[in-house]
């Protein structure tokens, strides 16, 4: 308890993270752990439900933005968020989230600007002040659709590819083998 007593004073304290979770002017709204469904249609029409949770988006009508956050926790310094980053494939999860706001959000407040998906990253033993890390747009672009990764240095699958291996895994029935390998024929 006091871990997480500890990790709530570093947030709410740090000059890095502090605005992110002292809201209290009248004209911001803020959602913390938004649930939500979006259909999702793959290229021969199947239509799929994704379903996820947004730690927290903060309305600002007065500077009319929208920003999307996810909060992770680390066992590792804050400032080595960069590898999980890749290793979790977290730029599919930014992505996802920001389609939805995107989609959702710009219906509900028309003309309001939304902000670069953001993850904030705190220690669990608190050894180093929380870190924002801001995902670029070719990162979302990767992780929706699929592309080349300078993060990486390689081709990276994007969430809608990984839909359509899903569909073709289940009208086919062949689980034991990827897709590409078997559309090549075992190469």
């Amino acid at each position: 308890m006091n871990q997480t007593r500890n990790m709530v004073n570093m947030l709410t304290k740090s000059s890095t993270t502090e605005n992110y979770f002292n809201v209290g002017s009248p004209l911001q709204e803020v959602k913390n752990q938004l649930e939500f469904e979006m259909p999702w249609k793959t290229k021969s029409g199947k239509l799929y439900t994704i379903r996820g949770m947004i730690d927290k988006v903060i309305i600002d009508n007065y500077k009319k933005t929208i920003q999307a956050i996810d909060l992770k926790t680390t066992g590792k310094p804050a400032y080595n968020f960069s590898s999980s980053y890749i290793k979790y494939a977290y730029y599919r999860q930014a992505a996802i989230y920001q389609h939805f706001i995107k989609s959702e959000f710009s219906i509900l407040y028309p003309g309001y600007e939304i902000l670069p998906f953001k993850f904030i990253v705190v220690e669990t033993a608190c050894n180093n002040k929380p870190l924002v890390f801001e995902i670029s747009e070719e990162d979302m672009e990767v992780g929706l659709n699929g592309g080349f990764s300078t993060a990486t240095g390689k081709r990276m699958k994007g969430f809608s590819e990984l839909i359509e291996e899903v569909e073709w895994h289940q009208e086919t029935g062949e689980w034991e083998i990827k897709k590409e390998v078997a559309q090549n024929n075992g190469i």
